[in-house]
């Protein structure tokens, strides 16, 4: 099972990479597929897991108005 901190993790890898916030969500996707050994028929579960840890701010980094 993947925990939040291994996701976050992997966010922070991706992010360094250079990658936009879309390409970092696409590819943490995909992270999950094949850290959990699933198909491609998984995707759209994988990228509603990726927007849970995105909705609780556990990803993505939140810019704040000024």
């Amino acid at each position: 099972m993947i925990w939040p901190p291994t996701i976050k993790l992997a966010y922070i890898k991706f992010k360094r990479e250079g990658l936009s916030q879309s390409e970092v969500f696409n590819h943490l996707a995909h992270w999950i597929l094949e850290k959990e050994h699933l198909e491609n028929d998984f995707i759209e579960a994988a990228r509603i897991l990726v927007a849970f840890f995105v909705q609780n701010c556990e990803v993505f980094e939140v810019e704040i108005a000024q």
